[in-house]
């Protein structure tokens, strides 16, 4: 077989006809959809309405973040959203009780890392499915924070919310906090040998591990990175709503951090994804959430619309894994 026979097998087998034809029709969706949006409801494209959007993507946005590191060494977290939630909760219980901020801080990272911590050790070290090791987590989580809330609402101390809440000249803190966390992870997980061992595991853990990387320890260190952002999460949520309660996290909550990370890039499969792709799929994810809102539909229609988008990110995320295993 001559070169150039097999650099177009190579092609073929990337993307087959059926598939090459899912992806054009779905791009010309996506342009007609835009079309439509800038003509029907062009406030939707405001400086205003944008920055809203960013500041109610920021904490998602840090979450699948964290998501992609977890999907790009081949495993996936449920539990952040319920990490973020508890940690935030606990949090504003300890400043309400004893008035220190930075008490309540350290508190809220204290859970957060040991959620992480109990998670990288049952999938390295016990070998549990990550999707049970980090259910059984989520639910613990769940559990705790009803009983620590008693299902009330916690306020916190104003200070807390003018520090992580507020405006910095032209942003809001939570974006603030969202462009440093992508910017420092896209680094450590693009430039770094730690992030290049990530992609390793991901790839092909076996051959990782004969390679000599520390599989298991590598592992554990990336849901501690995932708890650590689920606390940054809680600082820039609960600062933004001013209180922390059970609707830190919302039923759909997990599928949206899982959602935003797919459409970022990140695969199921693992092995592929980068940390700045977290925005895109937040910012997608919210935005579309605010263009239903602004044409009129209530909240447990745009859940069935969600709902069918998730499907559609699903099929779209088992293709490109196919074309990646053809090649």
């Amino acid at each position: 077989m001559s070169i150039r026979q097999y650099c177009v097998d190579k092609k073929n087998t990337f993307i087959n006809r059926k598939d090459k034809k899912f992806v054009f029709i779905s791009l010309l969706v996506v342009i007609a959809f835009l079309l439509i949006i800038l003509f029907t409801r062009p406030n939707f494209f405001n400086a205003r309405n944008i920055s809203s959007i960013l500041i109610q993507c920021s904490a998602v946005a840090i979450m699948a973040a964290g998501q992609i590191y977890v999907m790009v060494s081949g495993g996936i977290d449920l539990s952040i959203p319920s990490v973020m939630m508890l940690s935030g909760c606990i949090g504003a219980l300890v400043m309400k009780n004893t008035g220190s901020i930075a008490l309540g801080i350290c508190c809220i990272f204290a859970v957060a890392i040991t959620a992480g911590l109990f998670n990288g050790v049952s999938v390295a070290k016990l070998k549990i499915n990550a999707f049970v090791a980090t259910m059984i987590t989520m639910l613990i989580a769940n559990g705790l924070s009803l009983k620590v809330t008693n299902s009330s609402s916690i306020p916190i101390p104003q200070q807390f919310t003018k520090l992580f809440g507020s405006y910095y000249g032209p942003f809001h803190a939570n974006i603030v906090a969202m462009i440093i966390c992508l910017i420092i992870l896209q680094f450590l997980l693009t430039k770094t040998g730690f992030g290049r061992c990530i992609y390793a595991i991901g790839t092909n853990e076996k051959s990782a591990e004969s390679c000599g990387i520390p599989t298991s320890r590598v592992k554990i260190q990336v849901y501690l990175i995932s708890g650590i952002l689920s606390g940054i999460a809680a600082i820039a949520l609960t600062a933004r709503l001013s209180s922390s309660s059970l609707s830190l996290a919302s039923d759909s909550t997990s599928l949206d951090v899982i959602a935003a990370a797919i459409i970022g890039g990140a695969s199921i499969k693992g092995g592929v994804g980068t940390a700045l792709g977290a925005f895109v799929g937040a910012f997608t994810i919210n935005g579309l959430s605010n263009l239903l809102v602004l044409y009129g539909i209530d909240y447990y229609t745009i859940q069935i619309i969600k709902g069918f988008v998730f499907i559609f990110i699903t099929y779209f995320d088992t293709i490109r894994s196919k074309a990646r295993r053809e090649i």
